[in-house]
C-alpha cells in the first residue's frame, strides 16, 4: 500500500513563504543518533539541525528503534519513522529566519506583523508593530509567537492540517488544545477513509521563537490503539527549539 504523507505537505502550506533573498545553501541536515539512557533499547534518540532557511531550527526526539528512519530538509526540516504503512512525522520550520538584506528585512517585518495580527496587514500596521518591537527581530518573534500560542490560533493551525482541505471526507474528528514539550499545542485526531482504507491521523502542533513544530502519527485504523503508547513516548521525548545568535 502507498504510504500517505499528508502532514508534511499540509505544514508546508501553512508555513511562511521563504524570504526571497535567502541563498540556496540546502544540504542534508545534521541528523545524528544521540546516546540516551532514557530512551532505552526500544527507542533511539535523534537530534537534527536545519540548514538554509531552517538553519536555526533544532529538534530532538526518540523514535522506535526498529522502524525505518529517514530525514530531509526541503520545505521544512523533517524526520520520519515508518513501520509498514504506519508513520510518525516530526517536522520543524522557521517562519521568521534572519533577514540578509533590505528586501528581506521588509519581508520579515510584514510576515511578523501578519503572524502577530493574524490577518492581512497594511504598511501602517507594519510600522506600528516594528515600533512596538523597537525594531528588534528577537522581540518581533517573541510577540508573534505569544499570539500564535493562544488557544484560537492553535486550533486554527491544526484545523488547517485536516484532510478535508484536500477534499477528503472525515468520518470522525477531535480538536483541542493540549501540551507538547511543556507548551500549549493544537491537537487534531481524525478518522478518514482514503483510497478505500480507513486511517487514523493524529497531530500535535506548536511554536517556538518564530518556528513551527509538528509531531504526527498516521496509522491504519486497526493499528492505532496498539501504536498509541509508542506515540506517547515519542511525544514525551520531543524537544523543539531554535538556536539564534
Amino acid at each position: 500500500m502507498t504510504h500517505i504523507r499528508l502532514v508534511a505537505v499540509a505544514l508546508a502550506v501553512l508555513a511562511a513563504a521563504p524570504l526571497a533573498a535567502q541563498p540556496d545553501t540546502r544540504r542534508l541536515p545534521t541528523c545524528i543518533r544521540e546516546a540516551s539512557a532514557a530512551a532505552g533499547t526500544e527507542m533511539t534518540r535523534h537530534g537534527c539541525a536545519g540548514t538554509g532557511m531552517d538553519e536555526a531550527v533544532r529538534l530532538s526526539v526518540s523514535l522506535p528503534a526498529r522502524w525505518e528512519v529517514a530525514w530531509q530538509d526541503t520545505a521544512d526540516l523533517q524526520i520520519t519513522a515508518m513501520d509498514g504503512d504506519n508513520a510518525i512525522y516530526v517536522v520543524g520550520g522557521d517562519q521568521l529566519p534572519a533577514p540578509l538584506n533590505r528586501a528581506d528585512t521588509l519581508a520579515f517585518w510584514r510576515r511578523a506583523t501578519e503572524l502577530r495580527l493574524r490577518r492581512e496587514v497594511t504598511d501602517n500596521d507594519v510600522r506600528a508593530f516594528r515600533d512596538e518591537a523597537n525594531g528588534r527581530a528577537a522581540t518581533a518573534r517573541e510577540l508573534a509567537t505569544r499570539e500564535q500560542l493562544t488557544d484560537s490560533a492553535l486550533l486554527a493551525l491544526v484545523q488547517g492540517l485536516s484532510v478535508t482541505r484536500d477534499g477528503h471526507a472525515v468520518l470522525r474528528a477531535e480538536t483541542e488544545v493540549r501540551i507538547l514539550a511543556g507548551e500549549p499545542a493544537g491537537y487534531l485526531s481524525e478518522v478518514a477513509e482514503l483510497g478505500g482504507v480507513r486511517w487514523r491521523l493524529t497531530s500535535y502542533a506548536t511554536y517556538r521563537d518564530g518556528a513551527i513544530f509538528l509531531v504526527s502519527l498516521n496509522t491504519l485504523e486497526p493499528d492505532h490503539d496498539a501504536l498509541l503508547p509508542v506515540f506517547e513516548r515519542v511525544l514525551a521525548s520531543f524537544d523543539p527549539r531554535t538556536e539564534r545568535w
